[in-house]
């Protein structure tokens, strides 16, 4: 088997469940390297890791919510796309959101799998031959 590169994914969140469900359903699906924080200030420290997309929850900690991450990673890897996962359904938090640089806002619930897999798989055709390294699982 000849050895593929991976896809790095950051995976920011502070509920450990909820990251090992979406680390499960990430490597069930595709041939990804993942990392995954707890918090932003962790995220930010490790950016220079140049994370191919970041999926980050709204509502981080009380130091650092998932706007400013937003913002921070936007400004220091404007190109990387940033799909936030959270449980907030408030419109107006979605728009500014993305207005903010969000490639995906997702909520969290029996669709966020899916909706996440569809994300990603929309990233993918975008970047085109960029991702050539991209391979299913």
């Amino acid at each position: 088997m000849r050895n593929v590169p991976q896809l790095s994914v950051f995976i920011v969140e502070d509920n450990q469940m909820f990251t090992l469900y979406i680390d499960t359903i990430l490597k069930e699906q595709f041939n990804f390297r993942i990392s995954t924080f707890p918090n932003g200030k962790e995220c930010i420290k490790s950016l220079n890791l140049t994370p191919d997309i970041v999926i980050l929850d709204y509502m981080l900690d009380e130091d650092m919510d998932g706007l400013q991450v937003l913002n921070t990673i936007r400004k220091q890897l404007p190109d990387t796309p940033v799909i936030l996962m959270t449980g907030q359904k408030d419109i107006e938090t979605a728009i500014r959101l993305m207005k903010a640089g969000a490639y995906e806002y997702i909520i969290k619930d029996q669709h966020a799998p899916g909706k996440l897999v569809n994300a990603i798989l929309k990233i993918k055709q975008e970047k085109g031959k960029k991702w050539k390294r991209f391979i299913l699982a």
